[in-house]
């Protein structure tokens, strides 16, 4: 597997979008058009917002993205972790925890010292595992999300 910039792969940014549609779309209220400029604005390298993507033989199977906001119920928090998303035939092989490291360790690059999350109750187990610690839960848009932090350094 290997870890890279959207950058680099700019091709894939349909697949991404689509991803993110599937899973976030009914929370952001954006079409799929809005989603694929979005990744355009994110394919960037050492600055937020960026996103890296996993690959296997050429094959997209996850993505992350760091950007400076990402919870409209926290607008002071900055800068975020967001759209970790593994395909569904990839999951439980250490792509999420890769994608996680990667974002992690671009951030400590960029002189960031604390990174935000937002998940729900499923996911917070892999979360916890990595090392963040829950900062708040809170209700957004009628559904309680978790809002979580990663302190670097």
């Amino acid at each position: 597997m290997k870890i890279d910039y959207l950058k680099n792969h700019k091709n894939m940014i349909p697949i991404l979008a689509k991803w993110n549609y599937s899973e976030w779309g009914h929370k952001t209220k954006l079409d799929l058009q809005d989603i694929e400029k979005k990744y355009e604005q994110t394919a960037l390298t050492k600055q937020i917002p960026s996103t890296f993507v996993a690959l296997i033989n050429r094959t997209i199977v996850g993505m992350a993205s760091l950007l400076a906001h990402d919870c409209k119920a926290e607008p002071t928090l900055t800068p975020w972790l967001a759209a970790l998303y593994v395909d569904k035939d990839y999951r439980k092989q250490g792509i999420g925890k890769a994608l996680v490291q990667k974002a992690l360790s671009e951030a400590k690059k960029l002189n960031i010292s604390i990174l935000y999350l937002q998940t729900e109750e499923k996911n917070l187990n892999f979360y916890q595992e990595l090392g963040w610690k829950m900062y708040k839960k809170t209700i957004w848009q009628k559904e309680e999300i978790i809002i979580m932090s990663f302190t670097i350094f």
